[in-house]
Parts: structure tokens; C-alpha cells; sequence
């Protein structure tokens, strides 16, 4: 499951993972909303949950990671071509996800909103019969959301 922070992310996974068919993280760990990138060690994670994440732009400093920044770096678009695409890492992140979900559930559920990022080496990492669920919302209201949490002094 992906889409932008604060897009409606979490809203769907919870109703997702209300089905007697599927497995999901749950709220109970202590992550963000036990989001499956802060839950293994393979995948970066964007400088989401970094506020020291910064770059030069324009003689400024200015963020390139982190929430609502890290689509903007083209470092961050994943792909099967990725030299993080092997079967080592599969396994890794596999066993690392594992302990985490029900086994004997049909469905197996992990929400990254980073995921609209990382799917195509997702895809290549875990075959051909992973599926992936996106979800938007209206970009000012997804805009408007972010300020409410803006941190750092971010403009």
C-alpha cells in the first residue's frame, strides 16, 4: 500500500487490515503506524523520520528528504535495475517483514507511503503475484495536511 503522507494512507490500511484474510503490521509495534520501512534494514527510507536530511539548492539549504520532499530526489525512484534488487536482499527483507505478519492469513499487508517510489524493485523483489494498492488525495488538501506538520521551519 502507498501514496503521499498524509494522503489517506493509513486510513486504508486500517480498513484493509480490519479482513479476516489479512495480515498487517498492526498498531502495536513502535514504529510509525508500523510502517514497513521502519521495519527492515534493505530499503532506505528517505530521510522520512531524519530532520537532518539536507541538501544545497540555490546557495540555500534545503530539504530533499524527508516527508513531502523525498519524490524529489531522483536518487529515491527505485527500480528493478537497482543494484539492491538480489536475492540476498529478498530474503532479508522477507524474513525481516515476516515476524511481523500472521503466516496463515491469505493476504499479507505493508503500508510505505514511500512504496509509489520503490514498487517496480518491490515488485522485482517479491514476484510476479505481489500486488500494490496506491491511494491520492487532492494534492492541496495532501499540502494543507503537511503544513499542519511541518517541522524544521520548512517553508
Amino acid at each position: 500500500l502507498g501514496g503521499p503522507h498524509r494522503g489517506g494512507t493509513t486510513l486504508l490500511w486500517r480498513l484493509i487490515g480490519l479482513h479476516a484474510s489479512v495480515s498487517s503490521f498492526g498498531t502495536r509495534l513502535p514504529t510509525d503506524f508500523s510502517e514497513g520501512s521502519f521495519l527492515q534494514t534493505v530499503l532506505p527510507t528517505f530521510g522520512v523520520g531524519d530532520d537532518d536530511a539536507t541538501c544545497m539548492r540555490s546557495g540555500r539549504v534545503k530539504r530533499m528528504a524527508g516527508v513531502g520532499r523525498y519524490a524529489l530526489s531522483p536518487a529515491a525512484h527505485l527500480t528493478e535495475d537497482s543494484p539492491l534488487n538480489t536475492a540476498a536482499n529478498r530474503r532479508k527483507l522477507l524474513a525481516q517483514w515476516s515476524v511481523h505478519w500472521d503466516l496463515t492469513k491469505r493476504h499479507l499487508l505493508e503500508k510505505t507511503p514511500t512504496n509509489m517510489l520503490t514498487s517496480r524493485l518491490l515488485q522485482s523483489l517479491l514476484g510476479p503475484k505481489i500486488t500494490f494498492l496506491f491511494i491520492t488525495r487532492h494534492p492541496l488538501a495532501v499540502a494543507l495536511a503537511e503544513r499542519r506538520q511541518a517541522s524544521c521551519g520548512r517553508e
